[in-house]
């Protein structure tokens, strides 16, 4: 509990670092842009070069007029005043969070408590936000999903959910009794690369060290963010997994929330009876279908009223997600079975990454948990070349490598680890530490790093792709 307690004093205070954004980016040149999301790291040598149904808002982006153009000066260097946001009457259910990106696209999801008059103010990084784009949102109760559209690709955008129109001060929505900064929106490259990737698994405990790891993986500024399951453990502890959300997964991961799309997986505390919310996982409430699938014609994704599995294109590379779970009861099994493999066989890719929660190999505590990965997915992905599989499940890192596909056990997002048992014989690394992975992906080559809670590298691999 003191863990959780320090996460949540330091969530309440990393607002000042938005804010700051926010007033530098009106003294800044539209030139002057934040480092490149894909610039590397000096570790990796990388080459030169059933919840309510949502409420779905589609916003064309405008570009912002000029500064010339909204604000008169009476001077070349005058500057306008910076928006303030202050706290409004009402408060956050889910607060926004980007859950899918593409070079023109974003989708933002949020819940308010009161549903009142809202609107959504986005603008391009380095512009004044007083001329960006703002639109309203429909006064409707239940989770909201916002669609933005026609956006430049390889862009920064800043967005922030207002009550009302902006005036001199943006008035916002709270979490916890604070202000939930502005998201930072990084549309991808028209090609889909080089594209930069945060990795996580296990960390629902609400620590500090999980809060201390969001913000490094936050400061080298990833596009995306994977997480491989687990997000909150033993929600009784908060009461309800309403509130279990809000401090153990929204607020304790707040820096990356705000960095990247995120990208979960079902793990199987998010299937325990204390994380059910009328009638399902409260997963499916958090992280719903997102509709109109005309918005994003590379999207696919399970039609049950639940997001058990979904695909993000990232140019020819896609990465599938999908849920073990459902290899324990649920239904709907065989049903991701051919989904996964009409995906696999889709000539439109050259490669495919797999994220998913439970490991089909690990010298982990959870060694046999996998046994039907194995016999129903592993022979997919040895017969179509999937390069590298992502899960979770044991708390530890484990590097593995069987007949062309690389396995990476990431699930120590907390300090909560577990021992080696008998290593497998294709085990070629194995880690009892938390940490975090960061993954770059060019043209033709993955870089994957390891990096521990105190900064230092872990591992490093490199996949050739063609």
């Amino acid at each position: 509990m003191a863990d959780s307690q320090a996460s949540r004093k330091a969530g309440m205070n990393r607002g000042l670092f938005f804010r700051a954004i926010i007033a530098a980016s009106l003294l800044v040149g539209a030139s002057c842009q934040l480092q490149s999301l894909s610039s590397p790291t000096a570790e990796v040598p990388l080459p030169d070069k059933a919840s309510p149904t949502p409420q779905v808002l589609v916003a064309t982006y405008e570009p912002s007029p000029t500064a010339e153009q909204v604000v008169p000066t009476s001077s070349p260097t005058e500057i306008p005043a910076p928006l303030e946001f202050s706290a409004g009457s009402s408060r956050y259910i889910l607060p926004p969070t980007l859950q899918y990106i593409s070079p023109h696209t974003a989708t933002i999801v949020f819940e308010v408590d009161p549903a009142g008059d809202l609107g959504l103010l986005t603008w391009e990084l380095g512009s004044n936000p007083r001329a960006g784009n703002w639109e309203p949102i429909s006064p409707l109760p239940g989770v909201q999903t916002i669609e933005l559209t026609d956006l430049m690709p390889e862009t920064e955008y800043l967005a922030a959910v207002l009550e009302g129109s902006p005036g001199i001060t943006a008035v916002v929505p709270t979490l916890l009794g604070e202000i939930w900064d502005p998201i930072r929106i990084h549309t991808l490259p028209e090609a889909g690369f080089p594209v930069r990737i945060a990795v996580m698994g296990d960390s629902g405990f609400g620590q500090a060290v999980t809060y201390e790891m969001t913000q490094a993986m936050a400061d080298r500024m990833p596009d995306l963010f994977i997480h491989t399951g687990d997000l909150v453990y033993n929600a009784h502890q908060e009461g309800t997994p309403v509130a279990a959300y809000q401090y153990k997964w929204f607020q304790t991961h707040a820096p990356i929330l705000h960095e990247a799309a995120v990208l979960p997986v079902v793990g199987n505390h998010e299937m325990y009876e204390d994380a059910l919310w009328e009638g399902q996982a409260y997963y499916y409430h958090a992280f719903p279908v997102l509709d109109p699938l005309e918005l994003n014609p590379d999207l696919t994704q399970s039609q049950d009223g639940r997001r058990d599995w979904y695909q993000l294109a990232v140019g020819d590379i896609q990465f599938l997600f999908l849920n073990t779970q459902l290899f324990f009861g649920g239904g709907l099994r065989s049903e991701q079975d051919q989904w996964l493999e009409e995906r696999l066989s889709d000539p439109a890719y050259q490669a495919s990454i797999v994220v998913f929660h439970v490991p089909p190999y690990t010298s982990g505590r959870h060694r046999l948990d996998g046994t039907a990965v194995v016999r129903s997915w592993v022979p997919l992905f040895e017969a179509y070349n999937v390069p590298l599989v992502l899960s979770g499940h044991d708390h530890n890192y484990e590097r593995l490598y069987q007949n062309g596909v690389n396995y990476v056990v990431s699930g120590g997002g907390s300090s909560i680890l577990y021992e080696q048992g008998i290593p497998l014989a294709i085990s070629e690394l194995f880690f009892k530490q938390s940490h975090y992975l960061i993954i770059d992906i060019m043209a033709e080559t993955i870089f994957l790093s390891a990096y521990a809670s105190d900064g230092s590298q872990l591992d490093m691999m490199k996949i050739d792709l063609n």
